[in-house]
């Protein structure tokens, strides 16, 4: 089996791909039954945007599907560094499900993720060996790389967990992440990388089908999935990165500012969130929406229509980097900054031209979240220049308001 799929290395990334879609098809339905029973749903509270209790376990049938169809498909004799991948995957799958199901500090969430990372840089050998000539710098002192690497492979866990905050936003932009990076694997023959690729789309698709769903088998990824996935997608960016130091008919120019652009979604909006609450003096860590799938949210009230807007803007974003991918890596992160920051703003600005009198008193609610307070709204077509002097009066009055019983 394994010599035949080795010699026919399209059928087994077909293979993988039905293989770990069909388990978590197959795993999603008991996972949520249980979760249901024991109580393992997500509430509804000030923060989330969903109604109802909904399990969030979904990343144990991903991660079950996942391990299954790689321990099938992948022959860990020509991939050495995946068995350390896997080991590390085995790692930040125990910390998202223990924070799913009892919550733990988020000190010791961050030192799991670090730990997990130097287990595959240390044993793995996986680690940023070349900036490509970024600010003049090609090959990296050893322990710099190692230092670079889980820094970079923590911040791209993290940001996936971060922008899991509506439906199929995380899991769509994984998916669209792995398939360019399996096509590209595919192309240059590594294998093993393209079937860690269609392994993680073939589950996180099924995923996405149940995630968007509207029926009894509805389920949230988790931090478990969502650590899995930001872990996963930065072990193969890193692959990436390092492939194309080597000279090959299928090099890609500019290789960091490409890896950017092909995560720009989650990178930018937790770097952008990260940085204003620093500036309003408060932890990078503590909760709000400020995040842009709040705000496109707010603005066409629907899950769907806002996950694949975002999507929509991802696929662009990657068909740009790699048609200006020759232009230079400072240059090219330039664009992405510019542009990313211009798609940002847009909710924003539409935000601030709606009339804030119009505002049902949930959407006021809505609006004080979303912080949009540092950028004064309209209301009756007039520019409030002192603050937000009307929305705090409101929210202390909804304060003082007794409820009807």
């Amino acid at each position: 089996m394994e010599h035949f799929l080795t010699n026919n290395p399209t059928l087994a990334i077909f293979g993988v791909f039905i293989t770990a879609a069909l388990i978590t098809a197959f795993i999603i339905p008991p996972v949520v039954k249980v979760a249901k029973i024991k109580h393992l749903v997500d509430v509804p509270n000030g923060r989330t945007s969903h109604k109802g209790n909904v399990p969030s376990l979904g990343g144990f049938a991903v991660f079950a599907a996942l391990s299954l169809a790689l321990l099938i498909f992948v022959d860990f004799t020509k991939c050495v560094h995946c068995q350390s991948f896997m080991v590390g995957l085995l790692i930040v799958f125990f910390i998202g499900l223990k924070d799913d199901i009892v919550v733990i500090d988020p000190l010791k969430k961050l030192l799991g993720q670090v730990l997990a990372a130097t287990f595959i840089v240390v044993i793995g050998g996986v680690q940023f060996n070349s900036l490509h000539g970024f600010l003049n710098i090609y090959s990296l002192n050893p322990l710099i790389g190692s230092l670079l690497t889980i820094f970079v492979i923590v911040v791209i866990t993290n940001s996936f967990n971060l922008i899991d905050g509506i439906d199929g936003l995380a899991s769509g932009v994984g998916i669209l992440a792995a398939f360019t990076l399996g096509i590209w694997f595919f192309l240059i023959q590594q294998y093993q990388l393209a079937i860690i690729s269609f392994a993680l789309i073939g589950g996180f698709a099924t995923f996405f089908y149940y995630n968007l769903s509207r029926g009894p088998n509805k389920v949230f990824m988790g931090d478990t999935g969502s650590l899995i996935l930001g872990f996963s997608l930065a072990y193969l960016i890193i692959q990436f990165n390092e492939l194309n130091a080597i000279p090959h008919k299928y090099n890609i120019a500019s290789a960091p500012a490409v890896s950017i652009g092909i995560l720009i979604v989650p990178l930018y909006d937790t770097l952008r969130v990260f940085l204003i609450r620093a500036f309003k003096g408060k932890s990078p860590f503590s909760p709000d929406k400020r995040h842009v799938h709040h705000r496109l949210l707010f603005l066409n009230k629907s899950h769907i229509k806002t996950t694949l807007f975002i999507l929509a803007f991802n696929v662009s974003f990657i068909i740009m980097v790699f048609l200006f991918q020759s232009i230079g890596i400072i240059k090219l992160v330039a664009i992405e900054i510019v542009l990313a920051s211009f798609f940002t703003y847009i909710p924003v600005y539409l935000i601030r031209k709606k009339d804030y009198n119009n505002f049902t008193p949930q959407e006021k609610r809505e609006y004080r979240k979303m912080k949009i307070e540092e950028l004064p709204p309209l209301v009756n077509n007039k520019r409030i220049l002192s603050g937000n002097f009307r929305e705090k009066e409101e929210a202390k009055n909804e304060r003082k308001t007794p409820v009807n019983k």
